[in-house]
């Protein structure tokens, strides 16, 4: 019995900040290097019509469980943001499992490190991204201590923490 194919999930949306087109330019390239029994391409949104046939499967916008099993599913996920403010996937996706390779943006910069708990290259940077992408269907042992810290990473953000956070803060007004 055969190894499955590692899945990567490119986050879509129709913003022009949340980056489609370069992440779209990331897939194509690493398309170039894998074979699809190698690397799955999965996209999660929306996908413009022009990408579609760039992935294996375009699953759309998901809600509830859904959503919390396409990520549990994928080993890799790309969010190439270019302007953010704190985005929810890039969490969701550490909270499921998944290894992040993402852009370093206002928002996410908040809880993903480089090297700590990510891997991360500057917005619209299409080398350092499919390298990083690269290095993480590569090295499994990489992507397995990624996963762990992200893991940990999540734990900060429980509504139980953030609500006290909140509450700490207005008690500093």
């Amino acid at each position: 019995k055969g190894v499955r194919p590692l899945r990567v999930m490119l986050f879509c949306a129709l913003l022009f900040e949340k980056g489609q087109d370069f992440g779209c330019a990331v897939v194509r390239e690493l398309k170039k290097i894998y074979n699809s029994q190698e690397v799955k391409f999965v996209s999660v949104g929306q996908v413009k019509d022009e990408y579609k046939n760039l992935f294996d499967e375009n699953l759309g916008y998901l809600h509830n469980q859904d959503y919390v099993r396409a990520y549990q599913q994928a080993d890799i996920f790309i969010y190439p943001s270019l302007r953010d403010g704190f985005p929810a996937p890039p969490l969701e996706a550490l909270a499921c499992g998944c290894v992040l390779a993402t852009t370093a943006v206002q928002g996410v910069v908040e809880y993903a490190v480089n090297e700590k708990n990510c891997l991360m290259s500057a917005p619209n940077d299409l080398e350092n991204m499919v390298k990083n992408v690269e290095r993480l269907i590569n090295e499994p042992e990489l992507r397995q201590n990624l996963v762990q810290a992200g893991w940990q990473t999540v734990q900060d953000y429980t509504w139980e923490k953030c609500a006290d956070k909140l509450i700490n803060f207005i008690k500093l007004i």
